[in-house]
């Protein structure tokens, strides 16, 4: 039986989540315009890029290895009587692997490499079989004087007819939203979708 590649990849973001150019000369300056588009306060500016920073690293990192085709961010402020407000924020990056000897060979040693700090299972999409792994991350920079800890899940399926992996990635530095944000990943990672 002969597969047919996809000629798309698509993935539905909730509402409140913003949608950004992955192609963005400053990917930094795109996250700022975005979250302050969606707060109406005014913010410290430190505190927002200390917030959005750890995003940005990472999606750069993925960029460096990985065709991205979407980057979804979500910020929201949550304002706490006589204490700065509470800054949520989120991102989705769905990137295309570079071609693989066996995409499903490539996923099935992610299985078999787990960490301390991460669970590795596989899992059933719409968009196929894959394998899920999720946990605590360190996000590091060289300007940085310590690592900042994120929580993040990601997907890893592969695309149809094509020895390339589908990867949505999903990190938030909110660590004491992790419940609440692995149902919200999940939902999401539930409607990517190949094109024939």
């Amino acid at each position: 039986m002969t597969i047919i590649a996809p000629s798309s990849v698509g993935l539905r973001l909730p509402e409140g989540w913003l949608e950004l150019d992955p192609r963005a000369d400053d990917l930094m300056v795109e996250l700022r315009r975005a979250v302050r588009t969606v707060w109406d306060t005014e913010l410290d500016d430190k505190r927002l890029v200390g917030l959005l920073t750890p995003l940005a690293v990472e999606v750069r990192r993925l960029a460096a290895t990985e065709e991205i085709v979407l980057v979804g961010v979500y910020a929201d402020v949550i304002p706490v009587e006589g204490g700065d407000p509470l800054m949520i924020t989120a991102h989705a990056v769905l990137a295309i692997s570079p071609p693989l000897g066996d995409a499903r060979v490539a996923c099935l040693e992610l299985l078999g490499n787990p960490t301390a700090e991460a669970t590795i299972a596989p899992v059933t999409l719409p968009a196929g079989d894959g394998v899920r792994d999720q946990g605590t991350t360190m996000i590091s920079h060289p300007d940085w004087d310590e690592a900042v800890p994120a929580y993040h899940q990601r997907f890893c399926v592969p695309v149809p007819g094509v020895e390339r992996l589908a990867v949505l990635t999903f990190l938030t530095p909110n660590l004491a939203l992790r419940d609440a944000f692995t149902e919200v990943f999940d939902a999401i990672a539930e409607t990517l979708t190949f094109y024939g």
